[in-house]
């Protein structure tokens, strides 16, 4: 795609980057969210995470200056099962010493269920000798059944992701987390026969559970705990705890406030209420193309992909096609008419009305930003390539992830 020249001549492309925040205590909603992964072995943060103060607020007050096994007054309110796929019906279920050396069943549909009391965030595991390289099936009980979710793991001291390829590694403790999507449907439970195991309570479960054709070498586990989550006192909503040097994904929203257009593509005026418009461009046809820098900020962890999303209107319901591009600047990188981009995604955006705002639609993914450095910049284009009614691109916005600075709890 050939971005035009007019693109250099405006004025007003505003850069504005919204940052992930730590904070010590939850005095407002607003400033903390849930995390997730997207699939397996992907892990998605958004927006402001609360850290948690030991002690402090309404929330768990326990595990919050670390993973745990035990509450605030000293009762266990952790357990963990094996569950022996291959047992008499009634008999599958055998309790875990949580500190001892387990090792863990290796054959087809074997599980390792741990459960708390409280909703948490992951459990961690100490590992002993690790386990073959086969992927294992995670689920969680919703009420009625084990269902299968997302997951993944990573090394609690460098942050460092292993994917769904958890226990394959002695070298330190790991931790493995899933979507916090399920919070809604997570339901505490106890003693559902060959289903939950009979606990000391009513608890949130997961189980991991061994794929088919069993494992080759089953992994020997010497110490688990969970990491707790907080929760929200009004909404009653969980939410992720850091601590020590952990990922987080930010977001650099680029809003794209026009002043000036010497030429190119034109700008509209769109009514926002009955009391004022704002000015954007135009795209009402084929070839319409804005385009603009980014530069990859401290921190950044190159071993991710970047995710690019828009907020957009549009004049009529339909359909529009588009073409997102980017050239990837490191030192020395040539120029001009004659360079290839480095990815181009084509890209159908849906409008379902006129006249109506449309937030975080994703235009691409999966971007490579491998073998880059802090420092370097993408030059990104944006065209249109249909020709009926008008779309608005308002705003885009790049999803990425970051080592988190400082020490957390």
């Amino acid at each position: 795609m050939n971005v035009r020249n007019f693109v250099w001549l405006i004025a007003g492309i505003i850069l504005i980057g919204t940052f992930v925040v730590a904070t010590t205590t939850i005095t407002d909603n607003s400033i903390v969210t849930t995390g997730g992964i997207t699939a397996n072995g992907q892990m998605l943060f958004t927006d402001k995470v609360d850290i948690g103060q030991p002690g402090v607020g309404g929330g768990l007050d326990v595990g919050e200056g670390g993973s745990y096994t035990k509450n605030i007054t000293g009762d266990v309110i952790v357990q963990a099962f094996s569950y022996d796929a291959s047992a008499s019906s009634g008999s599958r279920f055998t309790e875990l010493t949580l500190d001892a050396t387990n090792t863990l069943l290796n054959d087809s549909a074997d599980r390792l269920y741990v459960g708390s009391e409280i909703k948490f965030w992951a459990i961690r595991f100490a590992i002993s000798t690790a386990k073959s390289t086969e992927i294992y099936n995670m689920s969680y009980y919703n009420g009625s059944d084990m269902v299968i979710e997302h997951y993944m793991g990573f090394l609690k001291n460098n942050a460092t992701t292993v994917g769904t390829t958890i226990l394959n590694q002695t070298k330190e403790q790991e931790y493995v987390i899933w979507d916090h999507s399920i919070d809604s449907s997570w339901i505490p439970a106890d003693d559902v026969t060959d289903v939950i195991p009979n606990g000391a309570r009513d608890m949130y479960w997961v189980a991991i559970e061994v794929p088919q054709g069993n494992l080759a070498t089953a992994p020997v586990i010497t110490d688990i705990k969970v990491r707790g989550t907080d929760f929200d006192i009004v909404s009653g909503a969980s939410y992720p705890l850091f601590w020590g040097n952990a990922r987080i994904e930010k977001h650099a929203p680029i809003q794209l406030s026009v002043q000036k257009v010497p030429g190119g593509v034109t700008t509209t005026a769109i009514d926002i209420n009955a009391a004022h418009q704002q000015t954007v461009f135009n795209f009402d046809g084929a070839g319409d193309a804005i385009s603009f820098f980014w530069t990859l900020p401290e921190a950044i962890d190159t071993s991710s992909d970047l995710e690019v999303t828009m907020d957009y209107a549009a004049n009529a319901a339909d359909t529009y096609e588009l073409n997102l591009s980017g050239t990837k600047l490191t030192e020395a990188t040539p120029i001009g008419s004659a360079v290839v981009p480095d990815f181009e995604t084509p890209v159908s955006i849906v409008a379902a009305a006129a006249s109506t705002i449309y937030h975080a639609v994703t235009i691409g993914e999966g971007i490579n930003i491998q073998n880059m450095s802090i420092g370097d910049s993408i030059s990104f284009g944006l065209e249109r390539t249909d020709g009926s009614n008008a779309i608005y691109p308002i705003s885009i916005t790049l999803h990425y992830v970051v080592y988190s600075t400082g020490d957390h709890v």
